[in-house]
């Protein structure tokens, strides 16, 4: 994953993809003078591939970082050397931060604009409207590096039952939600490493009573997190139900449910309700803030969020040590391992061009010297090998965001991106992150659905549920009123009520219905 202050894809989902068209015009960043004019190659095998230019919607996460992009000369400096290699010009369409991203991909794919290439949270949905095509072609015929990088099992989640492929896989099985502690904390409050819940308890009245930051305040964040109930599910369910975070499969009826159907899920609510009550939890971590922010005080003792935060932004800074720890609680461990999921980098359905975004991302997965330079810019100018043989690397260029950000980085998926470490010390930890633990002996740190290997058809369920989105919003919102103490735990039956006025039951069905027609 890139350097950068805050790593966090910005997976799209595409909601309401033919909602009325906006006045949005596409800005394409133009690529410098060797562009040729698009075109989408027809070639044989034994002829050489015509040249073409391509427009990518830059909506893989570094938007939200660096939504300035690259400085214009540096870009285009990568633009002429992967048209060089690839004989494809990469052309960048900028998306915006937040919500107006969104919107603007929706414009884009409702008023047919052009572009060929785009980021997605959900190929299922967007295939059942008809807003993408599928790859198998340009993939047999310009795809063999990416074919070869990736396992069996990642394409198999962009495959539909016809055997079409949808997109270029993103996700595996991971290990992202370890608790991290500052360990200088633990040692300076001579505090033991934790093993259970019940020792992060203990920790975090400590973290709470004793300024452990030394100002001589009572202002110590003692707990932070992000990405609402989540991440939170995430990192702490499977301590209270059996199946970990997300869909279970009850033993009686054998069928599959949410989690919030689980008893056990009231035990976990009922949990952060009282840290959140007893002052553990950051006020605001419900709510809008910056997590850079939130570690630049110095004060936050333990983080339970997205993990690049604490092994980018916190980083190996003096005397500040954060360390992941996986703990276990009532019901076994904490963590729950995300499974896979049906993210994807995908085509938009009136692209002309997907033979020549098959050889552009190729090109990214046919070397480590490719993929490195993808992210970081000119080999030996902005980035260089320090041993090539073990895959360690170094960053020459001090202030990424003054020059090439990585808009043309396209090959960032699971079981590729933990190949090479940085030698630099503000993203060694993280690269050390991903390379031993992220994708490594998974089930040895958290637990596994059981329909982990699932990809769900959204497009299905949405029409099998037409109240998806009440439930999504009963399941997002209420359990946070529960903890924050808007909504007294004494309502956890009228809460269930409410989720099957909402369609959690026909829900349930359609889960079951597709997990048994898997098998």
């Amino acid at each position: 994953m890139k350097k950068s202050v805050s790593i966090t894809f910005s997976f799209v989902l595409v909601a309401s993809i033919f909602a009325g068209c906006s006045s949005n015009k596409v800005e394409v960043t133009p690529a410098a003078s060797t562009t040729a004019t698009a075109t989408t190659a027809t070639t044989s095998p034994s002829e050489a591939p015509k040249a073409a230019s391509i427009n990518i919607y830059m909506n893989n996460g570094l938007e939200q970082t660096y939504p300035q992009g690259s400085n214009p000369d540096k870009l285009k400096e990568m633009q002429s050397l992967v048209a060089k290699e690839t004989g494809v010009t990469p052309n960048v369409i900028m998306a915006p931060k937040g919500q107006p991203g969104l919107d603007k991909l929706n414009a884009m794919l409702a008023s047919q604009d052009n572009f060929d290439l785009f980021n997605a949270a959900s190929w299922t949905s967007l295939a059942g409207q008809g807003a993408i095509q599928p790859i198998n072609a340009a993939l047999d015929k310009y795809g063999q590096n990416i074919k070869k990088s990736l396992p069996a099992e990642m394409w198999k989640e962009v495959t539909d039952s016809k055997g079409n492929i949808w997109g270029i896989p993103k996700t595996a099985p991971a290990n992202l939600y370890p608790v991290w502690i500052r360990k200088d904390w633990l040692t300076k409050l001579n505090l033991p490493e934790p093993k259970t819940l019940e020792d992060l308890e203990k920790i975090m009245q400590a973290f709470k009573d004793k300024d452990p930051d030394g100002n001589g305040k009572d202002d110590t964040i003692v707990l932070g997190m992000d990405g609402g109930m989540g991440q939170l599910k995430q990192e702490f369910a499977g301590g209270f139900v059996d199946q970990g975070a997300n869909n279970w499969l009850d033993p009686v009826d054998k069928k599959i449910k949410p989690i919030e159907v689980n008893p056990g899920y009231k035990d976990l609510i009922a949990k952060m309700a009282d840290w959140y009550n007893k002052g553990y939890i950051y006020k605001e971590a419900f709510g809008t803030f910056n997590p850079e922010d939130l570690f630049k005080t110095n004060r936050l003792g333990i983080w339970t969020g997205w993990y690049s935060r604490a092994t980018l932004i916190a980083g190996p800074k003096a005397g500040i040590d954060y360390t992941p720890y996986w703990l276990t609680g009532p019901k076994g461990k904490l963590d729950t391992v995300t499974a896979y999921a049906d993210q994807a980098f995908v085509v938009p359905k009136q692209s002309k061009n997907v033979e020549a975004v098959i050889r552009f991302i190729d090109w990214e997965f046919k070397s480590q010297d490719n993929y490195l330079t993808s992210y970081f810019g000119i080999k030996d100018r902005d980035w260089k090998w320090v041993d090539e043989q073990a895959g360690t690397y170094a960053v020459l260029v001090k202030d990424i965001s003054a020059g090439y950000i990585g808009e043309l980085r396209w090959a960032a998926v699971a079981n590729w991106e933990n190949k090479t470490v940085s030698t630099d010390a503000s993203t060694k930890k993280h690269n050390e992150y991903l390379k031993n633990f992220v994708y490594v002996n998974v089930a040895d740190f958290g637990k596994e659905r059981p329909d982990k290997t699932m990809i769900y058809n959204n497009k299905a369920i949405s029409d099998a549920v037409p109240t998806k989105g009440d439930i999504d919003r009963l399941t997002g919102e209420e359990p946070i009123k529960f903890i924050m103490g808007a909504r007294p735990l004494s309502d956890w039956d009228k809460f269930q009520d409410e989720l099957k006025k909402a369609g959690i039951d026909k829900l349930t069905d359609e889960y079951t219905k597709q997990y048994n027609a898997s098998k």
